[in-house]
């Protein structure tokens, strides 16, 4: 979910300097070349009389964010990149000779003053075999928003080497344990800045966004049973649009925002539903005798995919938007929770393989499937991000559930979240 900066003000580019400003600077990619970049960088400098200590947060957040993306691996050698630096710093020059030697393809520096609860921070990015300077800029804000600006920051530098959207300034909901009940939380794409949602007594699951990604749908157990959820965070309110009897559970906001799909047991057993957002207008989409749920929407807003045990074990099941049209996608002893790309090319699910769960993905026209993890952990929950290339899970390891975030075309899992028990994602536009 992209935030407005609100009072953060960018300056025009900043560094002027011809000997490394020459020209736009972009790599080529596809969805199936994901070129990585060595990048080197030092420590934030810090420009003033206040905030020595933020430097390495600044550095470690905006480390994170690159690495996160996919195009970018930092080098560990911090002993080395100090003494560059150091280098750099006293002779006021860029020694790019030396920055090659140590591997970097991609020099990132940035600097920052604090002042009266105020920060400004500049950052420039230099392709250091050329020379050029692709990225430079410098912004002002209020001091506790300086996440918010590495962050934009971040995304800025992907966008400008790659033409693709970054990640960083996304966010993701999931259920967390943490406290000791189980709610709805918010956090940065890279796992920090938590948020509690307030969604009142009792527990809260299964959370999913609004297209504009200012609103979260959820099941909460407030009432002591459970009902579906509209939450408009940024207006702290919270509505109830769905309190049918029985069961009322797996929201999914349509990509138009125009329907809710849902899990409703009003007529005996678990049925796909659809309604308005505001709880009207509601229309059934499954009749069988099995159990229906977790549905998924295609990025055209066109088809669902759902999960369904009508011929005995779970497995995953395409249908238009109306219910017609109905297909079986999967086949083996477990399949579910299906989660479509936003390319529409793929739907990612979680299998039983060897006795525990996978992250897979399926290619819903050819049927090509592709196992995304190998580990002898429960890998779960998947949920993509807008750039349809990452996907974010839950795994259990060590007793414990936690979020990790997997490149598809990489395929080295990140873990995001320490806590006990945290699960069921969902990554926002």
């Amino acid at each position: 979910m992209a935030k407005r900066l609100g009072i953060i003000i960018v300056s025009a580019i900043i560094f002027q300097n011809p000997a490394i400003l020459s020209g736009q600077t972009r790599i080529e990619i596809s969805g199936r070349y994901a070129p990585q970049m060595n990048f080197a960088l030092p420590l934030f400098e810090n420009r003033g009389a206040e905030g020595e200590r933020l430097a390495p947060e600044l550095t470690n957040v905006l480390l994170g964010d690159l690495f996160l993306s996919g195009f970018f691996i930092p080098l560990e050698n911090k002993k080395f990149i100090a003494e560059a630096e150091a280098a750099d710093l006293r002779t006021g020059k860029i020694n790019l000779a030396e920055w090659a030697s140590l591997g970097a393809e991609i020099l990132v520096k940035g600097s920052y003053f604090v002042s009266g609860g105020r920060i400004s921070i500049e950052c420039r990015a230099i392709i250091v075999s050329e020379g050029n300077q692709f990225y430079g800029k410098k912004y002002s804000g209020d001091l506790n928003r300086r996440r918010e600006i590495i962050h934009t920051i971040a995304d800025e530098i992907v966008f400008a080497l790659t033409g693709e959207k970054g990640l960083a300034r996304t966010k993701i909901a999931f259920v967390s344990a943490r406290g000791g009940e189980k709610k709805v939380h918010i956090m940065d794409a890279s796992g920090g800045d938590w948020r509690r949602i307030n969604s009142g007594p009792g527990f809260a699951l299964n959370p999913d966004w609004s297209p504009d990604g200012k609103a979260l749908v959820y099941t909460s157990y407030s009432s002591g049973l459970p009902w579906v959820f509209w939450d408009n965070l940024s207006g702290k309110r919270r509505r109830v649009i769905s309190s049918r009897p029985g069961l009322n559970a797996f929201p999914a906001v349509s990509p138009d925002g125009r329907w809710v799909a849902l899990t409703l047991s009003r007529d005996g057993n678990n049925e796909i539903y659809k309604m308005r957002p505001d709880g009207t207008d509601l229309r059934r989409l499954t009749r069988s005798r099995g159990n229906d749920c977790s549905p998924a929407w295609s990025p055209d807003g066109q088809r669902i995919a759902f999960t369904s045990d009508r011929r005995g074990s779970p497995q995953i099941y395409v249908m238009d938007a109306e219910g017609k049209n109905l297909l079986r996608l999967t086949r083996g002893s477990y399949n579910s929770s299906p989660a479509w790309s936003p390319r529409g090319n793929l739907i990612a699910y979680s299998s039983l393989i060897g006795g525990n769960f996978e992250i897979c993905v399926i290619d819903p026209t050819s049927g090509e499937v592709t196992r995304l993890t190998r580990n002898r952990f429960d890998d779960e929950d998947p949920s993509w991000a807008p750039d349809g290339r990452h996907l974010v899970y839950t795994s259990r390891q060590g007793g414990r559930s936690n979020l990790f975030v997997l490149d598809i075309l990489i395929r080295e899992p990140l873990q995001i979240t320490t806590a006990s028990e945290c699960f069921s994602p969902a990554w926002g536009p």
